[in-house]
């Protein structure tokens, strides 16, 4: 039964996530150059489209997004799939935005998925996943949304934004700290919460290892490539 039940809930958190991201930012799209995008805007944002849709033994399925929420929302380019591990089950949601700093780095969560009609149900911290090559490592924010549903324990999420693809952070001012940028990626990671003997939520083992392999890939995909 628990399997028949818990795809909903991706699926309905997803939804709400995303409606949530354009009611925010089509109101900061009067001010952006959303209708004027450089061309080299639009040609890193397109590299979202190039995570393998096959990462180690997770493979993954796409959950297309509506243009008009993503235009309202700034995002240049966008990819959203949930990933399964064929050994274990699991599920992991990802969101990949990317558009100019200023859309992208406004509407956290915290306060957008609250306004769609989700309950936080922890206090927001700071969570670190390393990747598997040395020197990729990534800072997210971190809670528990929890839809509503009946017997429903929430869903671990998790949210950082990087301008290179290679370094992600999630500072308190992320508009201040991401201004001078060109382009800005943003990353949310959406999961079954694993508790510990301490109750404090976090990536179960095998969607913590699919963590820190999705950010060598992210790595691959999206880092701007050096100049001579």
């Amino acid at each position: 039964m628990a399997k028949k039940t818990r795809q909903p809930r991706f699926v309905v958190l997803s939804s709400l996530a995303i409606l949530a991201i354009a009611a925010g930012g089509v109101a900061h799209g009067l001010v952006t150059d959303r209708w004027g995008l450089p061309a080299q805007v639009a040609a890193i944002s397109s590299r979202v489209r190039e995570l393998p849709v096959k990462i180690g033994s997770w493979t993954s399925t796409e959950s297309p997004l509506d243009p008009r929420q993503l235009e309202m929302a700034g995002a240049v380019g966008a990819t959203s799939r949930t990933y399964v591990d064929s050994e274990s089950g699991e599920k992991v949601q990802i969101h990949l935005l990317a558009g100019r700093p200023g859309p992208i780095s406004l509407h956290e969560p915290t306060v957008c998925f609250t306004g769609a009609g989700l309950n936080q149900m922890e206090p927001l911290t700071k969570y670190d996943v390393e990747g598997r090559s040395p020197g990729v490592k990534a800072q997210f924010s971190k809670t528990v949304f929890q839809s509503g549903q009946p017997n429903d324990r929430g869903l671990l999420t998790l949210w950082t934004w990087s301008p290179n693809g290679a370094v992600w952070t999630a500072p308190e001012h992320p508009r201040t700290a991401f201004a001078g940028s060109g382009c800005l990626f943003k990353l949310y990671v959406i999961a079954d919460p694993s508790r510990e003997a301490d109750d404090v939520s976090r990536l179960s083992p095998a969607a913590s290892s699919f963590a820190s392999s999705l950010l060598d890939e992210l790595q691959i995909v999206l880092a701007a490539p050096k100049t001579p």
